[in-house]
Protein backbone atom coordinates (compact mmCIF):
# COMPACT_ATOMS: atom_id res chain seq x y z
CA UNK A 1 0.00 0.00 0.00
CA UNK A 2 3.23 2.10 -0.14
CA UNK A 3 2.76 5.69 2.23
CA UNK A 4 -0.43 6.99 3.60
CA UNK A 5 -0.74 10.06 2.32
CA UNK A 6 0.68 11.85 5.70
CA UNK A 7 4.28 10.21 4.44
CA UNK A 8 4.32 6.47 6.66
CA UNK A 9 4.94 3.51 5.21
CA UNK A 10 3.06 0.48 6.15
CA UNK A 11 3.88 -3.41 4.49
CA UNK A 12 1.31 -5.09 2.59
CA UNK A 13 -1.01 -7.33 4.16
CA UNK A 14 1.04 -10.80 4.77
CA UNK A 15 3.52 -8.92 6.98
CA UNK A 16 5.43 -9.12 9.26
CA UNK A 17 5.54 -12.89 8.64
CA UNK A 18 6.33 -15.32 11.65
CA UNK A 19 8.70 -18.13 12.58
CA UNK A 20 7.54 -21.28 10.49
CA UNK A 21 6.20 -18.98 7.53
CA UNK A 22 6.15 -20.53 4.26
CA UNK A 23 7.64 -17.53 1.67
CA UNK A 24 5.53 -17.94 -1.35
CA UNK A 25 6.30 -16.56 -4.82
CA UNK A 26 2.80 -14.54 -4.15
CA UNK A 27 3.58 -13.37 -1.01
CA UNK A 28 7.18 -12.22 -2.09
CA UNK A 29 6.14 -10.43 -4.93
CA UNK A 30 3.61 -8.04 -3.57
CA UNK A 31 5.82 -7.02 -0.74
CA UNK A 32 8.95 -6.35 -3.16
CA UNK A 33 6.48 -4.12 -5.80
CA UNK A 34 5.21 -2.49 -2.44
CA UNK A 35 8.56 -2.04 -0.86
CA UNK A 36 10.03 -0.86 -4.94
CA UNK A 37 6.80 1.95 -5.45
CA UNK A 38 7.51 3.42 -1.85
CA UNK A 39 11.07 3.99 -2.58
CA UNK A 40 10.62 4.98 -6.06
CA UNK A 41 8.51 8.03 -4.96
CA UNK A 42 10.72 8.61 -2.09
CA UNK A 43 13.59 11.54 -2.85
CA UNK A 44 16.65 9.91 -4.65
CA UNK A 45 19.72 11.90 -2.46
CA UNK A 46 21.49 12.10 -5.93
CA UNK A 47 19.00 14.18 -7.61
CA UNK A 48 17.76 11.48 -9.99
CA UNK A 49 14.07 12.15 -9.07
CA UNK A 50 11.46 14.88 -10.23
CA UNK A 51 9.26 16.18 -7.49
CA UNK A 52 5.31 15.13 -8.55
CA UNK A 53 3.95 17.92 -5.67
CA UNK A 54 4.47 20.47 -3.30
CA UNK A 55 7.38 19.46 -1.10
CA UNK A 56 5.84 20.05 2.94
CA UNK A 57 8.91 21.53 5.19
CA UNK A 58 6.42 21.71 8.05
CA UNK A 59 8.64 24.79 9.14
CA UNK A 60 12.21 23.30 8.18
CA UNK A 61 14.79 24.89 6.10
CA UNK A 62 16.42 23.88 3.07
CA UNK A 63 20.43 24.67 4.12
CA UNK A 64 23.68 24.32 2.16
CA UNK A 65 22.08 25.72 -1.12
CA UNK A 66 24.70 26.49 -3.77
CA UNK A 67 24.81 30.16 -5.56
CA UNK A 68 21.83 29.83 -8.20
CA UNK A 69 23.18 30.43 -11.78
CA UNK A 70 19.45 29.64 -13.94
CA UNK A 71 16.30 31.64 -13.35
CA UNK A 72 14.70 29.07 -11.74
CA UNK A 73 17.00 28.10 -9.21
CA UNK A 74 16.24 28.18 -5.41
CA UNK A 75 18.40 30.96 -4.33
CA UNK A 76 19.74 31.46 -0.10
CA UNK A 77 19.00 34.49 1.56
CA UNK A 78 22.19 35.96 1.35
CA UNK A 79 21.55 35.99 -2.56
CA UNK A 80 18.05 37.51 -2.12
CA UNK A 81 19.55 40.44 -0.15
CA UNK A 82 22.06 41.12 -2.13
CA UNK A 83 19.52 41.06 -5.42
CA UNK A 84 17.76 44.27 -3.12
CA UNK A 85 20.48 45.91 -2.70
CA UNK A 86 21.29 45.89 -6.10
CA UNK A 87 17.89 46.88 -7.06
CA UNK A 88 17.44 49.76 -4.67
CA UNK A 89 21.10 51.40 -6.39
CA UNK A 90 19.32 51.43 -9.86
CA UNK A 91 16.29 52.88 -8.56
CA UNK A 92 15.92 56.67 -9.45
CA UNK A 93 19.13 56.75 -10.88
CA UNK A 94 20.68 56.48 -7.33
CA UNK A 95 23.23 53.85 -9.12
CA UNK A 96 26.44 55.38 -7.81
CA UNK A 97 25.28 55.14 -4.38
CA UNK A 98 27.38 52.43 -2.17
CA UNK A 99 24.98 50.37 -0.68
CA UNK A 100 21.08 49.97 -0.32
CA UNK A 101 21.26 52.07 3.52
CA UNK A 102 22.75 54.75 1.98
CA UNK A 103 20.33 54.69 -1.26
CA UNK A 104 17.25 54.51 0.90
CA UNK A 105 18.57 57.47 3.42
CA UNK A 106 18.93 59.67 0.20
CA UNK A 107 15.33 58.56 -1.08
CA UNK A 108 14.45 59.83 2.69
CA UNK A 109 16.12 62.93 1.77
CA UNK A 110 14.58 63.41 -1.42
CA UNK A 111 10.98 62.92 0.33
CA UNK A 112 11.57 65.45 2.66
CA UNK A 113 12.26 68.04 0.17
CA UNK A 114 16.35 67.89 -0.64
CA UNK A 115 15.88 67.47 -4.11
CA UNK A 116 18.62 69.39 -5.68
CA UNK A 117 20.03 65.94 -7.16
CA UNK A 118 17.04 64.89 -8.81
CA UNK A 119 17.11 66.13 -12.49
CA UNK A 120 14.37 64.17 -14.15
CA UNK A 121 11.15 62.34 -12.93
CA UNK A 122 9.92 59.87 -15.96
CA UNK A 123 6.84 57.36 -15.77
CA UNK A 124 4.38 59.77 -14.19
CA UNK A 125 0.78 59.11 -15.61
CA UNK A 126 -1.03 61.30 -13.40
CA UNK A 127 -0.25 64.87 -12.95
CA UNK A 128 1.11 66.07 -9.69
CA UNK A 129 -1.15 68.13 -7.27
CA UNK A 130 -0.37 71.59 -5.93
CA UNK A 131 0.40 69.92 -2.95
CA UNK A 132 2.96 67.92 -4.25
CA UNK A 133 4.59 70.52 -5.66
CA UNK A 134 2.93 70.55 -9.46
CA UNK A 135 0.46 71.81 -11.15
CA UNK A 136 -2.83 69.74 -11.29
CA UNK A 137 -2.27 69.78 -15.14
CA UNK A 138 -1.16 67.55 -17.87
CA UNK A 139 -0.73 70.33 -20.10
CA UNK A 140 -0.62 73.94 -19.53
CA UNK A 141 -2.42 76.24 -23.10
CA UNK A 142 0.37 78.13 -24.22
CA UNK A 143 0.16 82.40 -23.19
CA UNK A 144 -2.28 81.71 -20.34
CA UNK A 145 -1.63 83.22 -17.21
CA UNK A 146 -1.84 81.41 -14.00
CA UNK A 147 -3.46 82.57 -10.76
CA UNK A 148 -3.02 80.22 -7.52
CA UNK A 149 -5.65 78.41 -6.31
CA UNK A 150 -5.15 77.32 -2.71
CA UNK A 151 -4.04 73.52 -3.08
CA UNK A 152 -6.48 73.28 -5.99
CA UNK A 153 -5.25 73.01 -9.90
CA UNK A 154 -3.96 75.87 -11.15
CA UNK A 155 -6.57 78.56 -12.57
CA UNK A 156 -5.76 80.63 -15.98
CA UNK A 157 -6.38 83.47 -17.84
CA UNK A 158 -6.09 83.53 -21.34
CA UNK A 159 -5.34 86.43 -23.77
CA UNK A 160 -8.53 87.21 -25.14
CA UNK A 161 -8.72 90.24 -27.54
CA UNK A 162 -5.55 92.08 -28.60
CA UNK A 163 -5.26 95.07 -26.33
CA UNK A 164 -6.53 93.41 -23.82
CA UNK A 165 -4.48 93.97 -20.47
CA UNK A 166 -4.85 91.73 -16.83
CA UNK A 167 -6.70 93.72 -14.08
CA UNK A 168 -8.36 92.84 -10.55
CA UNK A 169 -12.22 92.92 -10.31
CA UNK A 170 -11.73 92.53 -6.80
CA UNK A 171 -11.42 88.80 -6.47
CA UNK A 172 -9.76 87.57 -9.17
CA UNK A 173 -7.58 88.73 -12.33
CA UNK A 174 -9.05 88.55 -15.50
CA UNK A 175 -8.46 89.91 -19.40
CA UNK A 176 -10.13 93.37 -20.22
CA UNK A 177 -10.56 96.12 -22.75
CA UNK A 178 -8.41 98.94 -21.49
CA UNK A 179 -10.53 102.07 -20.30
CA UNK A 180 -10.30 104.54 -23.59
CA UNK A 181 -7.90 107.37 -22.93
CA UNK A 182 -9.00 110.74 -23.58
CA UNK A 183 -6.21 112.18 -26.14
CA UNK A 184 -6.64 115.70 -25.50
CA UNK A 185 -6.63 115.30 -21.53
CA UNK A 186 -2.71 114.57 -23.27
CA UNK A 187 0.45 116.80 -23.70
CA UNK A 188 0.89 116.79 -27.35
CA UNK A 189 4.18 118.64 -27.07
CA UNK A 190 6.68 119.81 -24.41
CA UNK A 191 10.35 121.28 -24.17
CA UNK A 192 12.81 122.46 -22.21
CA UNK A 193 15.46 124.55 -23.38
CA UNK A 194 18.26 126.85 -22.63
CA UNK A 195 17.03 130.44 -23.29
CA UNK A 196 20.34 132.27 -24.11
CA UNK A 197 21.11 129.45 -26.57
CA UNK A 198 17.52 127.51 -27.77
CA UNK A 199 19.40 124.37 -27.29
CA UNK A 200 16.44 122.24 -26.06
CA UNK A 201 17.87 120.08 -22.76
CA UNK A 202 14.71 117.13 -23.68
CA UNK A 203 11.29 117.25 -25.65
CA UNK A 204 8.87 115.89 -26.84
CA UNK A 205 7.40 116.77 -30.57
CA UNK A 206 9.29 119.72 -30.63
CA UNK A 207 11.81 119.54 -33.43
CA UNK A 208 13.67 122.70 -32.52
CA UNK A 209 13.48 125.84 -30.50
CA UNK A 210 14.88 128.89 -32.73
CA UNK A 211 16.36 131.97 -30.56
CA UNK A 212 15.11 135.01 -32.40
CA UNK A 213 16.10 137.55 -30.37
CA UNK A 214 16.48 138.47 -26.44
CA UNK A 215 13.72 136.65 -24.68
CA UNK A 216 12.01 135.96 -27.89
CA UNK A 217 11.65 132.13 -29.33
CA UNK A 218 10.08 129.95 -31.69
CA UNK A 219 8.94 126.69 -30.80
CA UNK A 220 8.55 124.34 -34.13
CA UNK A 221 6.46 120.86 -34.05
CA UNK A 222 7.71 117.73 -34.89
CA UNK A 223 4.26 116.97 -35.78
CA UNK A 224 1.79 119.13 -36.63
CA UNK A 225 -1.15 119.30 -34.28
CA UNK A 226 -4.84 119.15 -34.81
CA UNK A 227 -5.80 122.69 -35.45
CA UNK A 228 -3.66 125.67 -33.76
CA UNK A 229 -6.61 126.36 -31.25
CA UNK A 230 -4.07 124.81 -28.56
CA UNK A 231 -3.15 125.79 -25.06
CA UNK A 232 0.14 126.72 -24.46
CA UNK A 233 1.84 126.74 -21.14
CA UNK A 234 5.19 128.29 -20.43
CA UNK A 235 7.48 128.27 -17.27
CA UNK A 236 10.58 130.53 -16.73
CA UNK A 237 13.30 130.64 -14.51
CA UNK A 238 14.08 133.61 -12.46
CA UNK A 239 14.50 137.40 -14.36
CA UNK A 240 17.57 138.10 -12.22
CA UNK A 241 19.61 136.92 -8.95
CA UNK A 242 16.97 138.99 -7.25
CA UNK A 243 14.52 136.44 -8.50
CA UNK A 244 12.50 139.13 -9.69
CA UNK A 245 9.49 137.54 -11.46
CA UNK A 246 9.57 136.27 -14.90
CA UNK A 247 7.09 135.23 -17.31
CA UNK A 248 6.93 134.10 -20.78
CA UNK A 249 4.41 133.64 -23.26
CA UNK A 250 2.77 133.92 -27.05
CA UNK A 251 4.40 137.07 -28.38
CA UNK A 252 1.91 139.81 -28.87
CA UNK A 253 1.53 139.80 -32.61
CA UNK A 254 2.01 136.63 -33.59
CA UNK A 255 -0.72 133.76 -35.01
CA UNK A 256 0.55 130.65 -33.92
CA UNK A 257 0.15 127.84 -36.40
CA UNK A 258 -0.06 123.84 -36.20
CA UNK A 259 3.41 123.64 -36.91
CA UNK A 260 5.29 126.68 -34.40
CA UNK A 261 4.50 129.51 -32.18
CA UNK A 262 6.58 132.38 -30.94
CA UNK A 263 7.00 133.02 -27.55
CA UNK A 264 8.83 136.34 -25.82
CA UNK A 265 10.06 136.97 -21.83
CA UNK A 266 9.33 139.88 -19.76
CA UNK A 267 11.15 140.59 -16.74
CA UNK A 268 9.10 142.59 -13.76
CA UNK A 269 12.65 145.31 -14.29
CA UNK A 270 14.29 144.00 -16.83
CA UNK A 271 12.27 143.42 -19.97
CA UNK A 272 13.00 141.07 -22.43
CA UNK A 273 15.83 138.31 -20.97
CA UNK A 274 16.70 135.19 -21.90
CA UNK A 275 16.23 132.72 -18.88
CA UNK A 276 18.20 130.11 -17.31
CA UNK A 277 15.41 127.56 -17.96
CA UNK A 278 12.35 127.80 -20.41
CA UNK A 279 9.70 125.24 -20.49
CA UNK A 280 6.64 125.27 -22.45
CA UNK A 281 3.71 122.33 -22.80
CA UNK A 282 1.17 122.09 -25.25
CA UNK A 283 -1.99 120.73 -25.15
CA UNK A 284 -4.29 120.42 -28.25
CA UNK A 285 -7.36 118.24 -29.43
Amino acid sequence: MSRNGSGTYTLPAGNPVVTGTTIASTWANNTMNDLASAMTDSVAADGQTAMTGNLNLNSNKIVNLATPTLSTDAVTKAYVDTADALSLLKASNLSDVANATTSRTNLVAAKSGANSDITSLTGLTTPLTVAQGGTGAATLTANNVLLGNSTSALQVVAPSTAGNVLTSNGTTWVSSTPTAVNTSQLAKAWANWDGSTGSIRSSYNVSSVTRVSTGIYTVNITSALANANYAVICGTSAADANNDGGYMGIKNGTTPTTTSFELVTDGRTLGEYDPTYAMVTVFST
